[in-house]
């Protein structure tokens, strides 16, 4: 995966000049939890910074995230310059500050490369310039939040712009729809020639608890990832569609569309036309889509005795009258 986003070919200038660029300006990655994701771009991230000297922004969705993520970066470098207690002193020989005020936090190298650290907000990075952008937990990255970052890669010194999203499936009913969509492009065949997609993940819900379905929706298993631990979090999660997706990596059909029951419970309350209820308390339901473009009227009868029957009598677009 790193070899992809690290690939490069020469691109001509309007000058005339040639240079070496990265063939992918987009890189996703979509894999379950707890399988080495953040550790990859980690690495890519110290990479770019102390080998090609790049302006780096590393933003995730939670500050604990983000803190953790700043933390892993100071055990290559160090927690300053000329720190006696760095762990890799190669490194720690090539920075010149580290910024540590909360919500600047930021590593700055001798090379004129950094990394810099932010928690996604409406006006994150606002006035910055990057020349790499990584989003970790990119199934949580909001439309606004994408508009308040994204522009930042357009005036990067390096003119060798790239934007590196890594997450897990998003849940029912998250917000995030860049990553969803970037994966959309991606499997549908036919994606542009600037994006590169890495997918671990089950093409169904299933047994989540057939352990020989693990490795190969999870890349760091066998070896790095802690078995007993998945096992501990399958046990925790109540359903099996969130076991699958935190998991094994399963996306939900539909562009991360989930029904508000259960399908499965729904089917069980099915019951033939003979069975319906001859009187009782009847009432109507009746739903317009969130853009009122589209109505449903559903009615329900509750009898004295027996459960309550229910039928969509129509569901279709307003324009046709809601008479």
């Amino acid at each position: 995966m790193l070899r992809d986003w690290g690939a490069v070919d020469e691109r001509v200038g309007e000058d005339g000049s040639v240079s070496l660029q990265f063939v992918h300006r987009r890189c996703g990655a979509s894999m379950p939890r707890q399988a080495g994701k953040s550790e990859d771009a980690v690495a890519w991230a110290v990479y770019l910074a102390a080998e090609l000297g790049m302006r780096v922004l590393y933003t995730a969705h939670n500050y604990s995230t983000t803190c953790e993520m700043l933390r892993r970066v100071r055990r290559v470098f160090g927690a300053k310059a000329a720190d006696p207690h760095a762990e890799h002193p190669r490194f720690n020989a090539l920075v010149s500050k580290c910024e540590n005020k909360t919500a600047q936090e930021a590593v700055f190298l001798k090379n004129g490369g950094a990394i810099h650290f932010s928690t996604r907000t409406r006006s994150a990075t606002l006035g910055y310039s990057f020349d790499v952008v990584i989003y970790d937990e990119a199934q949580e990255l909001l439309e606004e939040h994408l508009q308040a970052i994204a522009p930042t890669t357009s005036s990067g010194a390096a003119r060798n712009p790239q934007t590196v999203y890594i997450g897990t499936p998003p849940r029912p009913g998250g917000g995030g729809e860049s990553f969803a969509q970037w994966r959309a492009e991606a499997v549908s065949g036919e994606p542009e020639g600037d994006l590169c997609w890495w997918e671990w993940g089950a093409d169904e819900v299933g047994d989540p608890f057939d352990e020989s379905r693990w490795p190969a929706v999870n890349p760091s298993l066998p070896g790095v990832a802690n078995p007993d631990a998945i096992r501990t979090v399958m046990r925790t999660l109540t359903t099996d569609l969130a076991r699958a997706q935190e998991l094994l990596g399963y996306w939900l059909p539909e562009g991360n569309v989930t029904p508000a029951i259960d399908p499965g419970a729904w089917e069980m309350c099915a019951a033939g036309a003979g069975e319906r209820p001859d009187d009782g308390k009847v009432a109507y339901g009746v739903k317009f889509s969130a853009d009122g473009a589209e109505v449903a009227l559903a009615v329900a009868l509750d009898p004295d005795e027996g459960p309550t029957w229910i039928e969509l009598v129509a569901v279709g677009p307003t324009t046709s009258g809601t008479a």
